[in-house]
């Protein structure tokens, strides 16, 4: 993988990793790094929720996605912002904490869209 950047850990202690470059995230399946669907450009931060979703934000195009696990479907949280660098995943208050690095700014986005 070119350029890895967003680097996690996920609910079994398995790595998931995303390409800041290309936009992969790859989750470990069956013991296998494999990608997810769909191409998530500017990669920085990436989390596993308990309910097994994944949230990848992108600090190139200013968003934020949840991903179903078994779909694989990603649901757009947030965007226009103009850096979504790492986030905290705040479960007990259904959000992350997503700063904007440009702007100074801290936004909650709340976990269900």
């Amino acid at each position: 993988m070119l350029n890895p950047n967003g680097v996690g850990v996920d609910n079994n202690g398995n790595s998931m990793v995303a390409a800041f470059f290309k936009g992969n995230f790859l989750v470990t399946k069956d013991g296998v790094l494999t990608p997810l669907k769909g191409q998530f450009r500017g990669a920085d931060a990436v989390e596993q929720d308990s309910k097994g979703n994944y949230y990848v934000s992108s600090w190139v195009s200013g968003k934020v996605w949840k991903i179903d696990p078994i779909t694989e479907a990603s649901t757009l949280l947030i965007e226009g912002l103009a850096s979504a660098a790492d986030f905290y995943l705040e479960e007990d208050k259904d959000r992350l904490l997503v700063p904007d690095m440009m702007t100074g700014k801290i936004h909650a986005v709340p976990l269900k869209n």
